[in-house]
């Protein structure tokens, strides 16, 4: 026996032949405009790192740096067949590097700004004679770093190499110094110490940092001893120790005049 035929709503049986298509044509439509396609993503490529291509350096041993985008290891690379280094320890960091100096520089000149960016990182460049480590920031300073001796400013370059700096103080005490000057330090990569008997302030810490440090120690030193100096009295006839007796005593009067003065008029 064949199945019944299927009955259709009584709406649909009554509906006139064009407006049914005119329903299904709707009803079309809106099924398409339901549909979103979704636009088209941009293609970020990253650009290729632009690496220089390998010149022999000129006569006095200058090469150029033009690194964007780089490695780390492409730029160790390139140090050590310019300049001959030994890469002791290759690393690589996550973010890439850029380095650029158009006009020829020295294997020093190169590392100091290879420091500088690296530094910015985490990671400090350490060289030894012909060795060129890159370690970490915060144990940089227990290598073998250079180690110099001074306080004058004008003497330590402004450069970004890693060195000990002994600093000997004349006036100013190196306990209330050290205190003083900590805020001033970079805890992860800078130390100061003080040592009270014979005076002296010993910082690690990039050549830069110490230049302006020691700058400061000047100007506290020097305010501190004020306009002090010695001179030398030839006596002809008087008995020298006894002119030192009797100046001293003057001297004292009046130190207890002018301190007796200045208790008056604090407390009077």
């Amino acid at each position: 026996m064949s199945p019944l035929p299927r009955k259709q709503p009584y709406a649909m049986r009554h509906l006139p032949l064009s407006s049914l298509l005119l329903v299904l044509a709707c009803g079309g439509a809106l099924h398409a405009e339901d549909v979103v396609t979704p636009p088209p993503q941009p293609t970020t490529e990253t650009p290729p790192p632009v690496v220089p291509p390998i010149v022999p350096p000129t006569a006095d041993g200058r090469f150029i740096l033009e690194f964007r985008g780089a490695r780390l290891g492409q730029v160790l690379d390139y140090l050590s067949q310019q300049a001959g280094f030994v890469i002791a320890n290759p690393v690589e960091l996550p973010a890439p590097l850029t380095l650029v100096a158009k006009q020829p520089v020295t294997a020093q000149e190169a590392v100091d700004a290879l420091n500088g960016v690296l530094m910015s990182q985490g990671f400090a460049v350490i060289v030894r004679q012909k060795n060129l480590h890159v370690v970490p920031l915060p144990t940089a300073r227990q290598h073998d770093l250079p180690v110099m001796i001074g306080t004058d400013p004008a003497k330590i370059p402004d450069t970004d190499t890693l060195v000990t700096q002994v600093m000997p103080v004349q006036f100013a005490l190196v306990k209330d110094l050290a205190e003083n000057l900590q805020p001033l330090l970079n805890p992860a990569a800078a130390t100061l110490s003080a040592n009270e008997s014979s005076n002296v302030l010993i910082l690690t810490d990039t050549q830069a940092h110490v230049r302006r440090i020691a700058a400061i120690i000047q100007a506290i030193d020097r305010s501190i001893s004020g306009d002090q100096a010695v001179k030398v009295f030839q006596l002809a006839h008087a008995d020298a120790t006894k002119v030192a007796q009797i100046i001293t005593s003057l001297y004292g009067q009046q130190a207890g005049q002018r301190g007796g003065n200045q208790q008056g008029q604090q407390f009077g």
